[in-house]
């Protein structure tokens, strides 16, 4: 995995959980109606997850916080941890909940629909969250991901902790996804007070649309400063990533991806690209560059990253 640095600088507070994959599928089937597909995979997943293994592959050591089950599912997700060189110390073990559990189907283009069972992820809260508050707190980021697939640290919880963590001076960064109810009025209010104690936002362009209602990314960075966020992290695939802070803007191109089989995770992988650089104190236009090329790695080769194969993919890409 190449040089690790100093243990234990970065918290992920999220879901964890298996990802089950088919493609390539041209159209979702009837009602009734029966599809086959030639690819399939299954994998240690969750948001929380995906970013989690690649941080432990970039030589980061992140602790790990949310729920797991005793079950074939978490066997799995254990195990990609120990590959990472993750520690599972931190996750609360649901005995009698089974590990969350989604079916992804992939399009053509890589583009992705999802169908969730929660699991234990509906069942983990700030009961959970609060005796680790010590350990958070001792951190230099935390980022919370999955946040609409973690209903109990929805609203004030996940409010309550950041409000903490940046009282500790700690950083918060936060991953959303998608909301099952769809970008209603009641969500978008329900962000505000989060985003307002975020100090790194990682939405991809529609959900940027969704909480900012603009499909302007100039606009939509603009909204979201105004609510408090600090930087704001878009996401836009093989258009690259746009950064929006208080001083300033600016994009930075994706690297070119050979062939699009499956882009699950992919956004996680950059999640964990840009706070690696960020952790090695670059810049945030160098960070969002190494960002790009984790995220085209992954799709690349479909496996982490390690960080010398990241240094050597943008000294040979740029």
């Amino acid at each position: 995995m190449g040089e690790r640095m100093r243990k234990h600088r970065v918290g992920i507070v999220g879901n964890f959980g298996v990802d089950l994959v088919f493609g390539k599928l041209p159209k979702l089937p009837d009602w009734g109606e029966e599809k086959v597909v030639r690819d399939r995979a299954e994998k240690a997943a969750g948001s929380a997850g995906y970013t989690a293994y690649t941080l432990g592959y970039l030589g980061i050591d992140p602790l790990v916080f949310g729920p797991l089950g005793n079950d074939y599912e978490a066997r799995i997700v254990s195990t990609e941890l120990q590959h990472a060189g993750v520690s599972r110390k931190n996750l609360t073990i649901f005995e009698d909940q089974p590990t969350g559990l989604s079916v992804t189907f992939v399009r053509g283009d890589g583009q992705r629909c999802f169908v969730t069972h929660l699991g234990n992820q509906a069942f983990y809260g700030w009961n959970h969250v609060d005796p680790k508050l010590s350990i958070l707190k001792g951190l230099d980021l935390v980022q919370l991901s999955g946040y609409f697939l973690m209903p109990g640290l929805r609203g004030d919880a996940s409010c309550k902790l950041f409000e903490i963590l940046q009282g500790a001076g700690v950083q918060t960064a936060l991953d959303v996804g998608g909301p099952s109810e769809g970008w209603t009025r009641t969500v978008r209010s329900e962000l505000r007070d989060l985003l307002a104690v975020t100090d790194w936002f990682f939405p991809n362009e529609d959900e940027l649309a969704g909480m900012t209602g603009t499909t302007n990314i100039v606009a939509g960075g603009q909204k979201l400063l105004e609510l408090g966020t600090k930087n704001i992290v878009v996401k836009m695939g093989a258009k690259g990533a746009c950064y929006t802070g208080p001083k300033k803007r600016f994009t930075c191109s994706a690297f070119k991806v050979e062939s699009v089989q499956d882009t699950v995770g992919a956004g996680d992988a950059f999640n964990a690209g840009f706070i690696a650089g960020l952790l090695r104190d670059f810049t945030i236009q160098k960070s969002l560059a190494y960002a790009n090329a984790t995220a085209a790695i992954y799709i690349n080769d479909k496996s982490y990253p390690s960080w010398a194969a990241v240094r050597a993919f943008v000294a040979n890409n740029i």
